[in-house]
């Protein structure tokens, strides 16, 4: 049975050793896909730059959630189709928690489960959403323009904002 607490360099700042060879392609065989219990199980590995677990077996880099999805429910419908989590728990690697389902689905779910990359948990944004509040609040008091440089952003953005164009996911009664 392989160990459940192995970790590699990302993380456990500790210990930088990579895992042996054929050590995460086992944990997936032996654990993963013989697991059929309820729990989230948590991948214990270093995953790809945008956060998903991978595996490289057989020559190929794969997505560890598109085999479990596989094992799981068959082959995808389609290419397209992606193993969205029921669970909303990104780092889960539970194959019971994984079902295939449409880019827009898969969407839908995260944006239902409060995993989806928006407003101020963007990695991109530049605004907390006291300063969306704030600008929106400010509708009628200033000119665009000194909102935008009060919060150095553009007169678009700031258009934008107000007009519900960005940041939708705040209305104005959030204030």
């Amino acid at each position: 049975m392989i160990d459940r607490r192995i970790t590699t360099s990302a993380q456990s700042p500790e210990r930088r050793n990579k895992p042996a060879n054929g050590t995460v392609i086992r944990y997936v065989e032996e654990v993963l896909l013989t697991y059929e219990g309820d729990e989230c199980l948590t991948w214990p590995f270093s995953t790809n730059h945008q956060g998903y677990p991978q595996v490289r077996h057989a020559g190929r880099t794969r997505r560890v959630s598109r085999i479990l999805c596989e094992a799981e429910h068959g082959a995808a419908p389609t290419a397209k189709h992606e193993a969205a989590h029921s669970c909303g728990n990104e780092g889960c690697v539970t194959r019971r928690h994984l079902r295939w389902a449409t880019r827009a689905e898969n969407e839908a779910d995260k944006r239902q489960h409060g995993t989806a990359p928006v407003g101020a948990s963007n990695g991109r944004a530049k605004l907390s959403e006291s300063d969306i509040c704030a600008i929106i609040g400010a509708i009628g008091d200033e000119p665009r323009r000194l909102t935008a440089e009060r919060f150095n952003i553009s007169v678009t953005h700031v258009a934008y904002i107000q007009n519900g164009k960005s940041w939708r996911h705040l209305s104005i009664g959030d204030q």
